[in-house]
C-alpha cells in the first residue's frame, strides 16, 4: 500500500486500528471545485450500498474472500455501477477518493456490525485493489504506476499528491 492514500492520521482513536469514513474525510484534501462531485458520488453510494437489493448482496459471500479483496472489488463494482448510472459524468479526479471513502465506510459498516471484522491492513490492501483495478480498467497499466510509485518514500508521496491536488484545485 502506498503511504499519504491510508495513513496514522485515519487510524480510530482508542487504540482500534479500522480506518473511519470520518477520518478518510477530515484527511482528504478535495478540491473546492470537486467537492460537490465527491458529495454527490458519496451519497449516491452509499445509497446504493444500503439499498434493499444490494445491501443484501453485500452481505451474502463474506466468507468467501479476504476482507481486503472483498472490499476492493466490491468497491470497484459500486463505482463501476455509479459510473453508469451518471452516464459516465463522474470526475475523474473524484473517482478514487470517493471509492476510498466508500471502502472505509463499507468497512466500518461491516465491523460494527459484527459482519466482518476489518483491520487497517485489509483497508489498505482493498485500497490498493480498488486503484489498481481503477487504472486497469481506465486503460492505463497499473503494473508499471505501482513500479513508479516504488520509487518514492512515503513523504515524496504525500508531497506529490499534495502537489497534484493544489493544482487541481488551482
Amino acid at each position: 500500500m502506498q503511504a499519504g492514500i491510508v495513513n496514522q492520521q485515519m487510524a480510530r482513536p482508542h487504540g482500534r486500528s479500522e480506518i473511519t469514513p470520518q477520518s478518510v474525510r477530515e484527511n482528504m484534501q478535495m478540491p473546492a471545485h470537486l467537492q460537490n462531485a465527491f458529495d454527490r458520488v458519496i451519497a449516491a453510494g452509499m445509497t446504493l450500498m444500503y439499498g434493499k437489493k444490494t445491501h443484501a448482496l453485500m452481505m451474502q459471500g463474506l466468507d468467501t474472500k479476504p476482507a481486503g479483496q472483498l472490499l476492493g472489488e466490491g468497491v470497484v463494482g459500486l463505482m463501476g455501477i455509479l459510473t453508469e448510472q451518471s452516464n459516465n459524468t463522474i470526475p475523474p479526479e473524484v473517482i478514487i477518493p470517493a471509492g476510498i471513502y466508500l471502502i472505509a465506510e463499507a468497512a466500518d459498516f461491516f465491523e460494527r456490525s459484527g459482519a466482518l471484522a476489518v483491520s487497517s491492513s485489509d483497508i489498505a490492501e482493498a485500497t490498493q485493489i480498488y486503484i489498481y483495478m481503477v487504472i486497469q480498467k481506465s486503460g492505463g497499466d497499473p503494473d508499471q504506476m505501482m513500479a513508479k510509485l516504488g520509487q518514492f518514500s512515503p513523504e515524496q508521496l504525500q508531497q506529490l499528491a499534495q502537489q497534484a491536488q493544489q493544482q487541481q484545485g488551482a
